[in-house]
C-alpha cells in the first residue's frame, strides 16, 4: 500500500489478483524499471522487484489495463512485531501500566521515516492470504505512535537512530494468547502429537493455528529483514 516499506537491497516480494491469464505490470519510480507477470488460473500473481539501498519516497505503478499507484513508498529496514499482551502492549501503555518514557516518544513521534501498520486482530480455520487493517501504513505521528506497539516501536526507533534510514514495522498480536495459536498446524503437531485433541479446552483465539492462519499467513510473502516476538504468561 501507500506509505509502505520495502525492505532494501533485495527482491522485494509484490503481490496481488487480476483476471486469470491477465497480463500485469508492474513499474517502479526508483529505476524506471517494468515487471511484467501474468495472473494464474486462481487470479493471484506475485513478482518481485529490485530494490535500491534506502531512501524514497517513491511510487509503484501496477496496472492490468486499470492503473494504481502506490506513493510516498521508501525504502528501507522491514521488521515484524508479534506475540501477546507483552508485545501488543501501547506506547501509552495500558492501564495502571505505564510506559517509561511514553510521553516524551508520543510527543516527539513525528517522523516520516518511520512507517507502521497495524494487523486487525481476527482468527481463522483455514490459512488467509489476506488480513485486514483499520488504518493502513501509517507514517509516525504523536497519534500513530501512541497507539502502536510500544516494544515495536522503540525498537524501530532504536534501529533508526543506528542505522538512519526508513523503518518499516508491521504489528501483529494478541494479549492473552499461547503459543500454539501462532504456529501452523503441522508444525504445532510435530512440537505435540495430541495438540489438536488438547484444543477442545480452548476457546478462540487460542486454538491451534487460528491466528496464524488470520494473522501471520497473509504476510509470509512480505519480504522483510527479521521478526521480534514477545510472548509472555499465557504458556
Amino acid at each position: 500500500g501507500s506509505n509502505m516499506v520495502l525492505q532494501q537491497q533485495c527482491n522485494a516480494n509484490l503481490w496481488g489478483k487480476a483476471a486469470p491469464s491477465k497480463k500485469v505490470t508492474v513499474t517502479t519510480s526508483w529505476d524506471n524499471r517494468k515487471y511484467t507477470v501474468q495472473a494464474a488460473a486462481d487470479s493471484t500473481w506475485k513478482t518481485a522487484v529490485a530494490t535500491p539501498a534506502a531512501g524514497g519516497p517513491y511510487s509503484i505503478r501496477i496496472s492490468d489495463g486499470e492503473a494504481i499507484v502506490l506513493d510516498n513508498v521508501m525504502i528501507g529496514e522491514v521488521w515484524i512485531c508479534s506475540g501477546q499482551s507483552n508485545m501488543q502492549m501501547p506506547v501509552t501503555g495500558f492501564p495502571g501500566q505505564p510506559v517509561v518514557g511514553s510521553n516524551e516518544a508520543i510527543l516527539n513521534g513525528t517522523n516520516s521515516d518511520i512507517r507502521m501498520f497495524v494487523v486487525r486482530r481476527e482468527v481463522s480455520d483455514r490459512p488467509l492470504d489476506d488480513c485486514n487493517t483499520d488504518t493502513g501504513w501509517q507514517e509516525a505521528t504523536t497519534e500513530s505512535v501512541a497507539g502502536f506497539t510500544a516494544v515495536g516501536y522503540f525498537f524501530g526507533l532504536n534501529l533508526y537512530k543506528v542505522l538512519g534510514i526508513p523503518i518499516g514495522l508491521i504489528e501483529t498480536d494478541w494479549g492473552g494468547t499461547r503459543i500454539e495459536t501462532w504456529m501452523d498446524m503441522e508444525t504445532a503437531q510435530k512440537v505435540e502429537q495430541n495438540q489438536v485433541e488438547k484444543d477442545k479446552n480452548h476457546q478462540a483465539p487460542n486454538k491451534t493455528a487460528q491466528l496464524y492462519n488470520a494473522m501471520i499467513h497473509p504476510l509470509v510473502n512480505y519480504t522483510a529483514q527479521g521478526f521480534i516476538w514477545y510472548q509472555g504468561e499465557s504458556n
